[in-house]
């Protein structure tokens, strides 16, 4: 088995170790959440449940909301097949919430997403939205690139990605982090 290629996260320690406070973990079908709304309602679902107890809840439910709905559409986007699934993982520790999509992708766009990794290493996180807006308004497809960026800017996000190859396949698995007072 090849080694895994890790980013950000995953090459921190880990809370892996730790009991969460609250904790989900959904299998999601591919072939049922290829309408955006359904990854909506996922988001909207999760991130509601998780915001109960926040001081704010409305305002936590919306950031958790936009996260977990980016991480969900891209682990949909990037996925290899249909007949697949997506997992979700979200834990609340005491100081942070942790959100995780797994989800298999095919060789071609593992390569992307190595490229992807490579530029998020080797460039201020600043810098690299800037510069993918202005590739973008260079483009004719609707493909942005800013999302996870926009996350990392705005938020205070902190991303791990980690790539394990499986067969003829990549297990996908994308970690956010973002610590409860930023809330």
């Amino acid at each position: 088995m090849q080694k895994a290629l890790k980013y950000g996260l995953y090459n921190q320690e880990t809370r892996e170790k730790e009991d969460p406070e609250l904790s989900f973990s959904f299998k999601l079908p591919l072939a049922i959440m290829n309408k955006w709304d359904r990854c909506g309602l996922t988001s909207n679902f999760l991130a509601n449940y998780q915001s109960a107890t926040f001081p704010q809840p409305e305002k936590t439910s919306s950031l958790l909301s936009t996260i977990i709905n980016e991480l969900i559409e891209n682990a949909i986007k990037y996925s290899s097949s249909a007949d697949k699934q997506i997992t979700v993982i979200i834990k609340h520790f005491q100081n942070t919430i942790q959100i995780k999509t797994i989800n298999f992708a095919e060789e071609e766009t593992t390569q992307k997403l190595k490229t992807y990794i490579l530029k998020l290493s080797e460039n201020s996180h600043e810098n690299l939205f800037l510069s993918q807006l202005e590739e973008n308004s260079q483009r004719e497809d609707n493909h942005s690139g800013i999302g996870l960026l926009t996350l990392i800017n705005d938020h205070n996000l902190k991303l791990g990605i980690r790539i394990q190859k499986e067969d003829a396949l990549y297990e996908i698995h994308v970690k956010a982090e973002l610590e409860t007072n930023d809330l």
